[in-house]
């Protein structure tokens, strides 16, 4: 019967020593809480509460409770081998107190250094980058970034789908960023922010100047005869364009989460029974 025990104690062993590298290697990724953020950031901030979602980035809708959402309770992790981010986690609309969900997967990492003129940017490996350092390294605008991204809210009876878009004129080029700034609203730390737009286009319609050829008739007195003379003028003309019926963003004060010590423990427990079990019988 002993030996039974001691078999299975030994197996139990082996098992939680698994287990628990299976564990480490989790812990090996970055877990940050975006759910810190609530109205610290100035009001004319899209996103200031955590999430925004509207027609438009006009200071009309950016501050209307109807396209906000506060976090409650989301996660920002990453995976230090893949570069691979996930944010994901429940919050609330501001306007009604409504539960959604959001989920997100980042794709393509990038790693910044240097502001301004002095910004570089390299594509993310594994082998020589250490996100722990670049993180932790406190020089303003230092940080990383996510070429592409794919967004999913939900509040139980529906879902949308949102990708990712860059602004190039407004220095943003990639989709998400998670960097440090001394000063944003008040406080300084890691600050998570993304841009979204949504998957369902509609069409509008807007007046440009445009350069336009015309032509009239003309008496050529030369041949004898009318001719077609040609000429260009700029008018103001209507045209239509698709555009992405919502757009978002994302502000919110990244702190980093601990892992959980409870779930080792319990791991770890098997494995030191078992390994009590071996010292008895040896000492047997």
């Amino acid at each position: 019967m002993f030996s039974k025990i001691l078999k299975n104690s030994a197996k139990a062993a082996v098992i939680g020593l698994g287990l628990i590298s299976s564990v480490q290697i989790q812990a090996a990724g970055l877990e940050f809480d975006l759910s810190g953020l609530g109205m610290d950031v100035p009001k004319n901030y899209a996103g200031r509460d955590g999430l925004f979602v509207g027609p438009n980035f006009n200071y009309s809708t950016v501050t209307s409770s109807y396209y906000n959402w506060t976090f409650k309770d989301v996660k920002l992790s990453i995976d230090d081998v893949s570069g691979v981010a996930t944010m994901a986690g429940s919050m609330n609309r501001n306007s009604d107190n409504s539960i959604w969900t959001i989920n997100t997967t980042l794709n393509d990492l990038v790693v910044r250094t240097g502001t301004g003129a002095g910004t570089n940017r390299q594509d993310y490996n594994a082998g020589t980058d250490d996100l722990s350092s670049i993180l932790s390294t406190m020089v303003s605008g230092t940080g990383i970034e996510w070429k592409s991204l794919d967004m999913t809210l939900s509040n139980g009876s529906s879902s949308w789908n949102f990708g990712g878009f860059a602004m190039p004129d407004m220095g943003h080029l990639n989709v998400a960023e998670l960097f440090y700034r001394s000063n944003f609203g008040g406080a300084s730390g890691l600050i998570f922010d993304a841009w979204y737009k949504s998957d369902e286009m509609v069409t509008k319609y807007r007046y440009v100047d445009k350069k336009v050829t015309k032509w009239r008739w003309k008496w050529n007195r030369h041949r004898n005869r009318y001719e077609k003379k040609y000429y260009d003028v700029v008018e103001r003309v209507k045209e239509k364009y698709q555009v992405a019926r919502y757009v978002g963003d994302t502000k919110a004060y990244a702190t980093p989460s601990e892992v959980p010590l409870p779930a080792a423990i319990w791991l770890f427990a098997p494995a030191l029974a078992g390994f009590t079990a071996l010292r008895r019988k040896r000492a047997a």
